[in-house]
């Protein structure tokens, strides 16, 4: 899950296989299919995309299992992540962690 401090509700989750992705969720992002494909556009809209042989991972759709209001809700993260587990059939059983939302200013070596 990749999520922008400066733009927290604009975020990505990728189920990925090795480098290959296999799934990702945009939520709030923009995007448009090949016109090979459906030609349709996202701007500022959560969409899905799926691995294809055809298109690999240019197409997307709108996910009707994935509710994300314009406005950023509390808890959101962790609802959202949960349900892209559901949709790929992945039990996730770890503890979840908010993402933290500050600037980094300093990197601590070991």
């Amino acid at each position: 899950m990749a999520v922008s401090v400066r733009r927290p509700e604009k975020y990505t989750i990728a189920y990925l296989r090795g480098e290959q992705m296999l799934r990702r969720l945009d939520v709030r992002g923009s995007h448009r299919n090949p016109t090979t494909a459906s030609g349709a556009t996202w701007v500022v809209a959560t969409h899905k995309h799926r691995w294809t042989d055809t298109h690999a991972d240019q197409v997307a759709y709108e996910p009707p299992d994935v509710a994300t209001p314009e406005e950023m809700e509390s808890g959101e993260h962790e609802r959202v992540f949960n349900e892209f587990c559901t949709e790929c059939r992945i039990g996730f059983t770890g503890k979840w962690n908010d993402a933290p939302l500050h600037l980094q200013t300093e990197l601590e070596v070991a």
